[in-house]
């Protein structure tokens, strides 16, 4: 898995040097060019320094994303599911099983990663565990021991479901972060319809709330 060299952008962005970014980290400043150069993978630990040494976030770092993802948090679930059903259709299997899951699926209890990839199969993607593990390419035994665990120490995974799913990195990294749609691969013009929609539900919920 190759990150998009987001690490050196959002470095050169916080005018630092490898060598000043070294020193705050602690390490050898070959880590730092190792991480830029895609000669080794980053750890998650080490993701999470980042995002606070260059102001930057997990989105920025390991996909090269140059716009910020779009905080879903105010949303409801219907809002969101249309959200989902607008633009990830090619990835949603309609199942009226999944559709009973989905009713005892609550969002606000979607703390830690495995519920988050709980969360992300059933109610976003609605699919099963098998569908999954296809998408991902690792077994069902690794989905599941991903929907048990607190955290996962994969950055690769974390890319990967990112990716599929759509939400950010920083969703699945850090479990405070409220739910993101990930800027990855989005136009300028779906972004801009995306944060519109997205800014009338917020408003409208407001309103009538």
């Amino acid at each position: 898995m190759v990150i998009n060299n987001g690490i050196k952008d959002a470095r050169e962005k916080k005018m630092m040097t490898q060598n000043d970014l070294a020193k705050r980290m602690g390490v050898d400043v070959n880590v730092i060019k190792d991480w830029e150069e895609n000669n080794t993978m980053i750890s998650l630990k080490d993701v999470r320094r980042l995002t606070k040494y260059l102001d930057a976030t997990s989105d920025q770092l390991l996909l090269g994303c140059t716009k910020p993802p779009i905080d879903l948090s105010g949303l409801t679930e219907d809002q969101i599911e249309e959200i989902f059903s607008l633009f990830i259709t090619n990835l949603k299997k309609l199942n009226r099983h999944h559709r009973k899951i989905n009713m005892k699926t609550n969002r606000s209890t979607v703390r830690d990663f495995g519920s988050k990839v709980y969360y992300i199969r059933v109610r976003l993607l609605e699919i099963s565990q098998e569908e999954l593990s296809y998408k991902l390419n690792i077994s069902r035994t690794s989905v599941q021991s991903y929907e048990r665990s607190s955290e996962v120490d994969s950055v690769n995974r974390i890319i990967s479901l990112s990716k599929l799913s759509k939400v950010s990195t920083d969703y699945l990294i850090f479990n405070d972060c409220p739910l993101q749609l990930s800027s990855y691969e989005l136009d300028n013009e779906r972004y801009s319809i995306l944060k519109q929609l997205v800014q009338f539900y917020v408003k409208y919920n407001t309103i009538h709330n």
